[in-house]
């Protein structure tokens, strides 16, 4: 299956039944319809969608238990009689269902973006709804980042390689089938995309984090088949925590501390079509297969993780939006419902609240206090490395016992104006790599 065919077929899936939806007539008088549109979201799966879905699942709650007493009345049982027979059970199960979604819809209600008492809430609700609904904010779709700089990304995908030490011969690595491959199989993807603006890079991470949009910090190595569906909502990377499938905060705390910290695939859509569809052409290797599946690096070098974390965030909201679209807001919600009350997991440190990245963590309602609270935590401190490439014999000033050394001190060296701390992380430097950088122009 080609590169091209991935993509179209991707597409496809994500629009089916979606221009049908828009050209359906609205029903006159049906309440489910009325609800369903009520609970479609407007550009952020804000308080108000959440409230519109507790209405939703009050009601289905309601109808469970007038389902129950009816079956249970017409059973001539008493009711501790009726729910232990198969049908009370089912009809009981469906009923305490209902009841959990709609208890988790009324908290999710609680957003900490709507809290008065919350750093700029305002900000980052519209931040959320203008990079959601448009390129740049105005809906232009002539507009965009503009385009890419050739030789910004040829140098990109020559930092990874050798960062990654991926080349050997003609061939190069690819961390999540764990093989190597023709290179001109092999593309250098980015985690926080190009398209979406150096700008923004700066207003969702900090000033000067656009440093790193080139930097093999916010890459990985893919083969082109994985590449063509890694942008879609359909798959994503996140930890990898053996024996811990239950993330706690102090798992993450513990993988965070880590090094070199480990990856895994994760599927998020597990009724993607292309489950079962082979990886490489001649493969038994599927798509569903990847899910669960360890990234295989062959240095410590790894990409940073609030970019890694920055990704998953938005492959999950690309998960969640076509459901919306499509006028199945409950499998929207179902989404996001299994990321409720997990803990933040990418680079701790005061940019996640000073910047848009919360408004992010927020949407898919991850909590970041655990690891955000402790103002010294000595996370922040263990992703400082020299990027591939740079002379890691400076001095340094006073800032030897600082958590953070920002970006733009590294890049630009230490004659010139420094960014203000607690901007950027740099992950784990490599170690020597014998081979070179590849010089073929990446895709």
């Amino acid at each position: 299956m080609t590169k091209k065919t991935l993509r179209r077929s991707a597409k496809v899936e994500d629009r089916k039944a979606t221009p049908k939806a828009r050209k359906r007539k609205p029903s006159q008088g049906g309440i489910e319809e009325q609800e369903k549109k009520k609970a479609r979201a407007h550009g952020s799966f804000d308080t108000e969608w959440w409230l519109n879905r507790e209405v939703v699942e009050a009601t289905k709650e309601r109808e469970s238990a007038e389902k129950r007493e009816a079956a249970c009345t017409s059973s001539q049982l008493s009711e501790q009689q009726f729910l232990q027979t198969p049908p009370g059970k089912k009809i009981f199960a469906e009923e305490l269902a209902a009841r959990e979604r709609r208890q988790h819809c009324a908290e999710r209600a609680k957003l900490p973006a709507d809290d008065p008492n919350s750093p700029k809430p305002h900000m980052r609700k519209s931040f959320m709804k203008l990079h959601t609904t448009s390129k740049m904010g105005l809906g232009i779709m002539t507009t965009g980042a503009g385009p890419r700089n050739s030789a910004e990304q040829r140098q990109f995908r020559a930092d990874l390689i050798k960062a990654h030490g991926a080349k050997v011969g003609k061939e190069l690595w690819c961390p999540i089938l764990g093989q190597f491959f023709p290179h001109d199989e092999i593309v250098a993807g980015h985690l926080f995309p190009y398209g979406h603006s150096k700008a923004n890079m700066d207003g969702i991470f900090g000033k000067d984090a656009s440093l790193d949009m080139f930097s093999a910090r916010n890459g990985i190595l893919l083969h082109e088949n994985i590449e063509a569906v890694f942008d879609i909502g359909k798959l994503a990377l996140i930890p990898h925590i053996p024996g811990k499938p239950d993330w706690t905060s102090e798992a993450i705390h513990e993988w965070l501390s880590s090094e070199p910290r480990e990856y895994q695939v994760k599927i998020l859509d597990p009724k993607w079509t292309s489950l079962k569809k082979s990886v490489i052409d001649g493969s038994t290797l599927t798509f569903g297969d990847l899910d669960g599946r360890q990234l295989q690096f062959r240095t410590p070098f790894r990409p940073a993780a609030r970019y890694v974390y920055y990704h998953f965030c938005e492959q999950v909201l690309r998960s969640a939006w076509p459901h919306n679209e499509t006028r199945s807001p409950a499998e929207a919600a179902e989404v996001l419902e299994k990321e409720y009350g997990k803990p933040y997991w990418g680079t701790p440190g005061k940019y996640v609240t000073e910047n848009m990245l919360l408004a992010f963590v927020e949407e898919i309602g991850h909590n970041p206090k655990p690891l955000l609270n402790d103002d010294d935590s000595p996370l922040e401190s263990a992703d400082l490395s020299t990027p591939p490439g740079e002379d890691d014999d400076e001095e340094d000033d006073d800032d030897n016992d600082s958590p953070l050394r920002s970006a733009a001190q590294r890049v630009k060296g230490r004659n010139r104006r420094a960014a203000p701390p607690s901007i950027l992380d740099v992950e784990m430097r490599p170690q020597k790599v014998a081979e070179a950088p590849d010089s073929e122009p990446g895709k």
